[in-house]
């Protein structure tokens, strides 16, 4: 795993100090180790403990909901948010003794209680990797299949990438972090998905050219009302006409406004 790119606490004693920590490690459970992580917490693995996996899956589930707690707003009657504040406040009560730390001495506990469970995690994944390396009829397949997994495991930046390319070959431009913040999540479990021999570069490029497409398919190149004003149209069939004929005309692969109203306007005069 590379560098996290959040910076680490500078104290122990102090909400600012435990905020930046849970950060820290939501950073390395959940970004950095997102697919290591939950790979190296099977039961199946050589050496692994059913109770050690139980407990250290715990620890990420609560790094996950201290993260939640401390960052986001979270809403009092929505059973989700309830479930998380729930969660938060049991850890702090055995922690700290108190479901909501406010002493120094208080964040000072839960400081110290995450740094040794988020360590005890790591170090049980270090020696797992170590178990699956003496494995020896079985160590190529399981790092083969972890391989496997991390290539399939694309940076955001790389989504954008193909977005940006397939709207450059179709003669548009585009912000592609919403498109991709919208899809990343459907467009991940369809690159797992792949057999062993898949082409994955060829096959995001498809799925993204097709929703790219579909974006510009249901963007019109003009409002109504400046289509409306070009064409001094009043409210009623016409306007539905004429936004179908310039939707037509916009994906033939015509771009010009003005062109686009003439051609409109001849295709309402037939």
């Amino acid at each position: 795993m590379g560098e996290t790119g959040v910076r680490g606490p500078a104290g122990t004693t102090d909400e600012a100090a435990f905020l930046r920590l849970t950060a820290w490690s939501f950073a390395i459970l959940f970004e950095q180790g997102r697919i290591t992580i939950p790979f190296l917490l099977q039961e199946s693995l050589p050496n692994a403990s059913a109770f050690e996996v139980k407990r250290h899956r715990e620890t990420r589930a609560i790094v996950q909901s201290l993260r939640t707690w401390l960052f986001h707003s979270l809403i009092a009657d929505n059973e989700h948010d309830l479930t998380i504040s729930k969660a938060v406040s049991a850890w702090f009560l055995t922690t700290c003794g108190s479901t909501s730390p406010q002493k120094p001495s208080d964040w000072e506990s839960c400081f110290r209680a995450q740094c040794t469970e988020v360590s005890e995690l790591m170090t049980y994944c270090t020696s797992i990797i170590s178990g699956i390396a003496a494995a020896r009829e079985d160590a190529k397949m399981i790092f083969d299949d972890l391989r496997r997994r991390l290539l399939r495991e694309w940076e955001p930046h790389q989504y954008d990438e193909l977005i940006e390319d397939a709207a450059t070959r179709m003669g548009e431009t585009i912000n592609a972090k919403p498109l991709r913040d919208r899809h990343i999540s459907e467009w991940r479990k369809y690159l797992a998905s792949l057999t062993d021999d898949a082409d994955c570069q060829r096959e995001m490029e498809r799925v993204i050219d097709g929703e790219v497409a579909n974006h510009f398919r249901a963007t019109l190149p003009m409002t109504a009302r400046e289509l409306m004003e070009g064409l001094q149209l009043e409210p009623g069939p016409a306007v539905k006409k004429a936004i179908e004929l310039m939707r037509q005309l916009h994906d033939s692969g015509m771009r010009d406004k003005q062109e686009l109203l003439t051609r409109v306007a001849a295709g309402l005069a037939e």
